[in-house]
């Protein structure tokens, strides 16, 4: 089923501009560069702004520094230090240097909520504000109608604010810009001197085309103004500003009702209006409701109601073509989501066959395609349509995905829904250096080998698996060794061989394209012992490297097994250390398994001073905490094994009157009060006196 002409002619010309684009980077050719954007730019400007769409989709960071190719910010940076050193008056060169570091801001203060934001993330993402900020005024300077480095400005500012320097400079108070480096923690300088660069001098004076503002105007509208005088209908800056009217930016959506029809947005299309439609409706379609809500549709109150309502709402609408293809997908999501077979698949195939007339050459966003393809993989739904070939192939074309990627090699090795049985041009090479890339954050791998092995594709999954594993990576020799151990049920007949699975798992431990979480794996499915089982001192320094490793990566479970493996085998200090760093936040778990077993080990540090002052009081507060919160007996057989050991060390003479004679040489009070110890949530100590 191979894609329309149209669609592929497209697409062939998106990548290889891309791949032009990049391989002059590389080899510093900015002349080269220079050229191409002059072009899209007198482009636009003739035509009144209306190459939207191919402003879109080459100008941006990503396009020029794709993340294997140029996965380092340091080169990135050097790239557009020698761009703007070349050619010091280029609009262009600034503009990315400043999107450069409107991005690092971006990194450095993450998606997260404002409150869970460490105060060091705050002060570095400030002072990538400020380079930002620096950079893209000099880029002002530079053009007549410098329109996106304007909507890029109006973006930072909306979400990071505007420098005190920058206020000062618009109420002409030019001898009060400073920077605000003096009051950066040392923290923050750290955490924005891992991005390379230094620190930008603030200007002394506005560029001239910025016209005055009243001192109490702030935030996006001044900078939408200044967007509009030069491009009324200029729609990245329009959708900009829509979104940061959403509630979550203290907005309303009667805010951003109003603004849609309001006069800043006359002259755009109506399908381009129904861009900022789609925002609208999507600050509420992006989270799915949830699966126990009331699903009867005729009850207009439910969520999964108001869903499809906003999304029948949105398809009835005029709207740009790729704006209509992203909408159907998102349909198809929320449909396959409710189980909705049929109007999942429907959805999926208009948008296609859509794809296909039109010419849109970009890939369907993954969270909107992986439930749909569990269906037609795993659950073996009929494809008259060829819509998984549709997608995989034009997905193949691109290096946004590895998820994409892994199951297109699958699909054309096997011959399966749709796909040609013959090989990508250089796509396995491809893969591999899109996963060294990019795996590191991300488990894209397994998730397809179960993916094909969970839908009786066992052979795929088995033949993928293999292909990736001898060519070192971690990931899928990590999944060889669980099939090893027989943790997949059914596919080919392969014997449990604990021997391999261990061979398995200690290459993916030092596989050329690594992954933390196979340290993770080795460390928990061979070295790690029994509980209060001390290692010998070079088996336990390999699995406390193993174990940090997965730690710094966030990987689930590496804490507790750290923290077992050091109050077991590691020095006083070390225990100590686990005492005031990593127990507290085990006990605030919400895995009941975490907090049982963190329980288990305090009670035997202040059972045994390891690490800690002894307090057999508190030893016993804590075996009884933890005894108290397993009441289905689910790790019964787990505490009476454990708990045997110290109490061993404890039970001379009668438990009591043990405690009774050492009580008076552990004051337990003490020791809670100076955060010497803990205490068992909900603990009445005097009851227990």
């Amino acid at each position: 089923m191979p894609l329309s002409p149209l669609l592929e002619q497209n697409i062939r010309h998106s990548c290889n501009t891309q791949a032009l684009l990049r391989a002059a980077l590389l080899r510093s050719d900015f002349e080269y560069l220079e050229h191409f954007f002059a072009d899209i730019d007198t482009r636009s400007k003739n035509n009144g702004g209306d190459n939207h769409e191919e402003v879109q989709a080459f100008v941006h960071f990503h396009v020029l520094f794709d993340a294997y190719t140029f996965p380092e910010t340091k080169k990135q940076l050097a790239l557009l230090h020698a761009w703007t050193a070349a050619y010091p008056h280029s609009y262009y060169a600034h503009y990315f240097l400043g999107e450069f570091w409107e991005l690092v801001a971006a990194d450095i203060r993450t998606t997260g909520l404002a409150m869970d934001v460490e105060p060091d993330r705050w002060e570095a993402a400030a002072l990538a504000r400020d380079n930002a900020a620096i950079t893209l005024l000099h880029a002002l300077t530079l053009d007549a109608q410098p329109v996106r480095a304007l909507s890029l400005m109006m973006r930072l500012f909306a979400y990071l604010g505007e420098p005190a320097w920058m206020d000062n400079l618009f109420r002409h108070q030019a001898g009060e810009v400073t920077d605000n480096s003096d009051d950066i923690s040392p923290a923050g300088h750290q955490r924005f001197a891992t991005y390379g660069g230094s620190l930008l001098t603030p200007p002394t004076q506005l560029p001239a085309l910025l016209q005055t503002r009243d001192p109490d105007e702030a935030g996006y509208s001044y900078w939408l103004a200044q967007i509009l005088r030069f491009c009324p209908n200029c729609l990245d800056a329009l959708t900009t500003a829509t979104y940061y009217l959403t509630p979550r930016w203290y907005g309303s959506h009667r805010h951003m009702k109003a603004f849609i029809n309001g006069p800043q947005c006359a002259a755009l299309t109506e399908g381009q209006r129904g861009d900022l439609w789609w925002v609208k409706e999507f600050d509420y379609l992006e989270d799915l409701p949830d699966h126990a809500e009331d699903h009867d549709d005729n009850n207009p109150g439910t969520d999964k109601s108001l869903h499809r309502q906003a999304y029948q709402r949105l398809l009835a609408r005029p709207l740009l073509d790729h704006t209509r293809i992203d909408t159907l997908f998102a349909y198809a999501k929320f449909c396959s989501y409710y189980g909705e077979l049929d109007e999942a698949y429907a959805m999926a195939a208009e948008a296609c066959k859509l794809q296909a007339q039109c010419g849109w050459h970009k890939p369907v966003k993954l969270s909107n395609f992986e439930y749909l393809a569990q269906d037609l993989i795993v659950e073996g739904i009929p494809d008259p349509d060829g819509v998984l070939a549709h997608v995989l192939q034009v997905a193949e074309y691109f290096e946004e995905s590895s998820w994409f990627l892994l199951l297109a090699c699958a699909a054309r090795h096997e011959g399966k829904w749709g796909m040609p049985q013959e090989p990508f041009p250089g796509q396995f090479e491809r893969l591999l250096t899109l996963i060294a890339a990019i795996e590191s954050k991300h488990d894209s791998v397994t998730e397809v080998l179960e993916l094909l092995w969970n839908g009786g594709h066992e052979q795929a999954s088995w033949w993928l698996a293999h292909e990736l594993a001898h060519r070192g990576v971690a990931l899928a020799q990590c999944f060889l060794a669980n099939v090893y151990r027989g943790e997949y049920e059914d596919g080919p007949e392969i014997q449990v061989d604990e021997k391999m699975a261990e061979q398995w798992q200690r290459s993916a431990a030092a596989a050329a394209i690594p992954h933390s979480k196979a340290a993770y794996l080795l460390a928990r499915n061979y070295l790690v012992p029994p509980a209060f089982t001390r290692q010998k001192k070079p088996e336990y320094l390999y699995t406390k490297q193993l174990l940090e490793k997965a730690l710094a990566a966030d990987i689930d479970g590496a804490k507790l097994l750290l923290m077992q493996i050091i109050v077991n085998s590691g020095s006083p200090e070390e225990a100590a250390w686990v005492h005031a760093e990593l127990i507290p936040s085990l006990l605030e778990s919400d895995d009941n398994t975490e907090q049982l077993i963190t329980s288990v080990f305090l009670s035997y540090m202040y059972g045994t001073g390891q690490g800690v002052a002894l307090s057999p009081f508190l030893a016993h507060a804590w075996a009884n905490y933890a005894q108290s919160i397993d009441e289905e007996e689910v790790h019964k057989y787990y505490l009476d094994t454990t708990l045997l050991l110290y109490r061993k060390l404890l039970i001379n003479n009668g438990i009591r009157g043990w405690f009774n004679r050492l009580r008076k040489d552990t004051p337990w009070r003490e020791l809670v009060r100076t955060a010497e110890a803990y205490l068992p949530p909900d603990f009445d100590g005097d009851a227990d006196d």
